[in-house]
C-alpha cells in the first residue's frame, strides 16, 4: 500500500487503509485532504494580500516624499531682511525711571 503524509498535523498512513470502509462525504473530506489546499484558495488569497498592498502604495509614495526632501540652504550674508530684528522697539523710546505719568486731575 502507498503510504501518503497529509493533514493539518502531518500523519503518514496507507492511502487505501485510510479510505476504506468510509462514508462517501468522510472518503471526499480525506481525500481532497490529502490533495493539500486547492490552487484555487492561494490564487484568491495571493489576490487579497495584493489588494492589501495596493492600499499601502499611497502611504509608501508619501513616505518616499517626504524621505527625499532636502531643506533649501541656509541664507548666507546681508540680504533685505538682514536688519530686521536689530531695532530698539517701541520701548526704547520710554524713560527707565519712575515717572508720575500723565495726570489727568491737575
Amino acid at each position: 500500500d502507498p503510504q501518503v503524509t497529509f493533514g493539518p498535523i502531518p500523519m503518514q498512513k496507507s492511502l487505501f487503509d485510510t479510505l476504506e470502509d468510509t462514508d462517501s462525504d468522510w472518503c471526499a473530506a480525506l481525500c481532497s485532504m490529502m490533495a493539500g489546499p486547492s490552487k484555487l484558495a492561494k490564487v484568491r488569497e495571493v489576490e487579497e494580500l495584493k489588494k492589501q498592498v495596493e492600499a499601502y502604495e499611497i502611504l509608501a509614495k508619501a513616505v518616499a516624499t517626504i524621505q527625499a526632501h532636502k531643506p533649501p540652504p541656509a541664507a548666507k550674508g546681508k540680504g533685505k531682511d538682514a536688519e530686521k530684528g536689530k531695532g530698539k522697539g517701541k520701548d526704547a523710546e520710554k524713560g527707565k525711571g519712575k515717572g508720575e505719568g500723565k495726570s489727568e486731575g491737575k
